[in-house]
This record gives C-alpha cells, sequence and structure tokens, in this order.
C-alpha cells in the first residue's frame, strides 16, 4: 500500500513513532510517501492509495489510485473542490 502523508498545521511532521504505527496498521509493504510542497504532492499522488493530510487539488486530480483520505485538522472545507466531493 502507498500512503502519502502531507505535513500540516496539526501534524506538521511524521516521527518515527507515526511512521511505525501506520507500518504496523496497514502491514510491513507498506511504502510511505512524505510530500512536503505542493509539488511533491502532485508528483507524488499518482502511486497513493491513501492520503493522511490535506490534499491539494491538483494532485488529488492526479491521484487515481487513491482510494482514502485521511484528513488531520478538524476540517474539510479547503478540499470541497468538486472533483474531491463527487
Amino acid at each position: 500500500m502507498n500512503v502519502l502523508f502531507i505535513p500540516g498545521m496539526t501534524v506538521p511532521e511524521l516521527l518515527d513513532s507515526y511512521r511505525d504505527n501506520i507500518t504496523k496498521s496497514a502491514g510491513s509493504d507498506t511504502r510511505i510517501m512524505v510530500a512536503k510542497t505542493r509539488e511533491d504532492q502532485v508528483n507524488l499522488a499518482p502511486e497513493a492509495e491513501v492520503v493522511l493530510g490535506t490534499i491539494v487539488r491538483e494532485a488529488f486530480v492526479v491521484a487515481k489510485k487513491l482510494r482514502v483520505v485521511q484528513t488531520l485538522s478538524a476540517g474539510v472545507d479547503t478540499q470541497l473542490y468538486p472533483e474531491f466531493v463527487q
């Protein structure tokens, strides 16, 4: 499984303990990618099956393998672009 972690205000970095928990939950063959910039998101999104964080529209539309988006903050209003809502 390919997991794309997108740091934000709530969770600004992927700590080793978070990485360990993701791997324990998703399996040892899990690949965790970190997108620190908008450009990183767009480049890594095509391989992502799971996103942890807030994904920008440009990345979402190219994330054809995406199955789950887990927002790490209280709201999703920044992700309510038409492609995400559908």
